[in-house]
C-alpha cells in the first residue's frame, strides 16, 4: 500500500509539474505572440510614415498679387525602384495622381496643370498598361488669387509602386511660401 501511495503521489507531482510547465509555455507563447504583433504594428506605422515620394512646391515668379497669375513648380522626387502614376485614369489600374487646390475661396486655377510625358509599360501589379514617372517629375501650375492673404495650398493624392508591391493611395497637403 505504501508503494502504491508513493506511486500515486509521484504521479500527482509529475502531473502538477507538467501542468505548471504547460501554463508557463502557454504564457510564454502568449507573450511571444503579443511581442510579434506589437513589432508588426510598429513596423507598419513606421512604413506608413515613410513615403518613397518626396514632394516640394515653390513659386517661380510673381508674389501672387490679386488677379495676377502665380506660377508654381511642384516637384516629386521618387526613390529608385519606385514609380509614381500619371494623372490619367486607367480602368482597372492604379489610382491616378490628383493635384487639387486647398484654399479655393482665395485661389483658383489660372491654367491647366502642365505634366511631362509619362513612361508607359505593362504593370504586373494591375495586369494592365499604365502611365508612370520615375526619378523626378515636375508639374507646372498656374494659380490666380481671388481674395486676401491666404497662402495657396495644394492637396496631392497619389499612389506609388515597385514592380512587386504597391502602397495604398496617400494624400499630402502642401503650403506654398510666396516670395
Amino acid at each position: 500500500m505504501r508503494i502504491f501511495n508513493s506511486f500515486v503521489l509521484l504521479c500527482c507531482l509529475r502531473l502538477l509539474c507538467c501542468l505548471s510547465l504547460l501554463c508557463c509555455l502557454r504564457l510564454l507563447c502568449c507573450l511571444s505572440l503579443l511581442c510579434c504583433v506589437s513589432l508588426l504594428c510598429c513596423l507598419t506605422i513606421c512604413a506608413a510614415e515613410e513615403s518613397p515620394i518626396r514632394w516640394r512646391v515653390a513659386a517661380i515668379e510673381s508674389k501672387g498679387e490679386l488677379g495676377k497669375p502665380l506660377r508654381l513648380r511642384l516637384l516629386a522626387e521618387i526613390v529608385p525602384g519606385w514609380h509614381l502614376y500619371s494623372m490619367k485614369e486607367i480602368p482597372g489600374g492604379p489610382k491616378p495622381t490628383r493635384i487639387e487646390l486647398v484654399n479655393k475661396e482665395a485661389w483658383e486655377w489660372a491654367a491647366a496643370i502642365e505634366a511631362p510625358e509619362p513612361g508607359r509599360a505593362r504593370d504586373t501589379n494591375f495586369e494592365t498598361e499604365v502611365e508612370f514617372y520615375e526619378g523626378e517629375v515636375e508639374f507646372g501650375l498656374q494659380l490666380r488669387r481671388k481674395a486676401a492673404n491666404k497662402p495657396p495650398g495644394l492637396r496631392v493624392r497619389y499612389q506609388c509602386c515597385t514592380e512587386k508591391e504597391c502602397l495604398p493611395p496617400k494624400t499630402e497637403v502642401l503650403t506654398v511660401s510666396l516670395p
